[in-house]
């Protein structure tokens, strides 16, 4: 008979592959102080996120900045542009030169026409190690390959065959992404649900995708900026429907302006106001012994102040603010 102990770390050497490492996780800040905060001090490495809403809410904005925040970390991004829309003139309002940065090969824009292609392509890349983040935007558009093998596409009629395959990737691509540290970021649609029971849209795609899921963000839009004829941007809510790194059902806002892109110095402003770090006083705001009148006079001082949202950030850490505090 075995002493005690002996089988148990018997076999823990032989599934040593296994076993649960403890090292602390690595989370990148976007530098969008709401999202930052919604993900719980930045998104983690080696997850899955899913970011869905209505059109026009920001989702590829969104996938932009995080895609940006690796490229900043000195990663390379895989981006699957699956809509075959991004806009190049778009993507420079929000900082990212593709056209220079694929010449760099530190950004690579594909569009697969196939789930097959799009996953099995993932797959690959998170096994190579060399990525930090790969985006797919979005899943809901992939058809998969035997649809188009068809002779009459239009009425394909294969029940479930989409979400299984959806499920089969993600359970494959998941200790692979832990392993490798590669991020993985879905972007996905919404649909209106028939049932007369229920929230009246679904989200499509594989129910295992929400179990799989490390973060869930709801992006919604619940104002705009200007006027409502001609409106000069939109105000996002960003909702994390479920958080697996962190605190979870947290609630912030940004803003996105159609010749700015996403207004980072508007939606951190804002942020700071609301959690207190920046004192408002009817139509004045103060930041220690320093006072503004108005909000255009206080988001210039922050513009060229931009150390001193940092140490905002710090501060309002050290309060536990951006931790759940």
């Amino acid at each position: 008979m075995a002493k005690d102990g002996e089988l148990l770390d018997s076999l823990i050497k032989k599934f040593n592959d296994s076993v649960a490492s403890n090292e602390q996780p690595i989370k990148y800040r976007t530098g969008l102080l709401p999202l930052d905060y919604v993900f719980d001090n930045g998104l983690q490495a080696g997850t899955i996120s899913e970011i869905y809403g209505e059109p026009a809410t920001g989702k590829t904005t969104t996938a932009l900045l995080i895609a940006k925040t690796f490229l900043s970390a000195g990663m390379k991004v895989i981006y699957m542009d699956t809509e075959f829309a991004l806009d190049v003139n778009w993507c420079k309002r929000n900082g990212l030169d593709i056209e220079k940065l694929q010449e760099e090969k530190k950004l690579y824009i594909m569009s697969p026409d196939t789930a097959d292609k799009a996953y099995k392509m993932a797959i690959d890349v998170a096994k190579t190690g060399e990525v930090g983040c790969i985006i797919i935007d979005s899943i809901a558009s992939l058809p998969v390959a035997e649809m188009l093998l068809e002779e009459d596409p239009v009425n394909f009629n294969r029940p479930g065959l989409s979400a299984k395959k959806q499920t089969n990737f993600l359970v494959a691509i998941k200790p692979i992404l832990h392993e490798t540290k590669t991020t993985l970021v879905l972007i996905n649609q919404v649909r209106a649900n028939i049932s007369p029971y229920g929230a009246s849209t679904s989200v499509p795609g594989a129910y295992y995708k929400r179990f799989a899921s490390n973060y869930i963000v709801e992006l919604k839009r619940k104002d705009i900026i200007g006027l409502k004829e001609q409106p000069d941007g939109i105000i996002v809510q960003i909702k994390n429907v479920k958080n697996k790194c962190g605190v979870p059902y947290r609630l912030e806002y940004m803003q996105i302006h159609k010749e700015l892109g996403l207004d980072i110095a508007s939606s951190n402003m804002d942020y700071l106001i609301a959690h207190g770090l920046i004192q408002r006083s009817g139509a004045y705001y103060t930041i220690g012994e320093n006072r503004f009148r108005g909000r255009e006079e206080l988001k210039a001082y922050l513009f060229e102040h931009t150390d001193l949202i940092n140490e905002l950030v710090s501060k309002a850490e050290t309060e536990n603010l951006a931790t759940g505090g």
